[in-house]
């Protein structure tokens, strides 16, 4: 079930969201400002979420040749994450 900050995240993208405290995006991390937040909104609710943070956080190599694809979203995930993740 998608939680209430879920929702106002997918409907509204960070507007309502405190990105103030937050960390940086990790160095050497090719990732978005946006999408980092993002992340970072969403694993404060989803537990599996908080997972992912600290695995993209420990393997920005990994991800950055993900994110690096021209369609991400076409190639698995790094990691066990391909197996973890199921289609939205």
């Amino acid at each position: 079930m998608i939680n209430t900050e879920e929702w106002n995240l997918f409907l509204k993208g960070l507007a309502f969201a405190d990105t103030s405290k937050m960390p940086p995006v990790p160095e050497g991390l090719h990732c978005t400002e946006e999408n980092w937040f993002m992340l970072n909104v969403l694993s404060k609710s989803r537990d599996n979420l908080e997972l992912l943070l600290k695995h993209v956080t420990e393997n920005p190599k990994q991800w950055n040749k993900w994110l690096e694809k021209e369609i991400p979203s076409e190639h698995p995930l790094p990691g066990e994450w391909s197996k973890m993740a199921s289609a939205f």
